[in-house]
């Protein structure tokens, strides 16, 4: 019940910038909600996917909604999933450029070599 009166409230502030705010942060407790429970269950090539995508829809939030990326933090994501990430996003508050990816155990050397190669040369 509380949650269908959060996004009530939602739907009728799309003209004020908190809204994106506040989007941000109802669609992230859900993306958390959601990987817990992934991470919880059974491993599967589907599971593990769908890891990936929330994690880099969580990314894509915290840029457009939240604004607290910056299009070189961006630009390293971007890299990270070129480079074989299954998922990336910013980590920390943002600003600072850090990420958090996720690779597979046994592409990490790779992905690791073509972000080098990639991003950082």
């Amino acid at each position: 019940r509380r949650k269908e009166g959060a996004v009530a409230v939602l739907e009728h502030i799309t003209d004020y910038e908190l809204a994106k705010r506040l989007r941000h942060v109802a669609a992230e407790a859900a993306r958390v909600a959601r990987f817990a429970e992934l991470c919880a269950g059974e491993q599967s090539a589907e599971s593990v996917a769908e890891l990936g995508r929330l994690l880099n829809d969580s990314h894509t939030s915290l840029d457009a909604d939240y604004a607290c990326s910056h299009p070189e933090l961006n630009a390293l994501v971007e890299a990270a999933r070129a480079a074989g990430a299954l998922g990336s996003r910013l980590t920390g508050a943002g600003w600072g450029g850090c990420t958090v990816s996720m690779v597979r155990a046994d592409g990490v050397e790779e992905f690791l070599t073509t972000l080098r190669e990639s991003f950082y040369a």
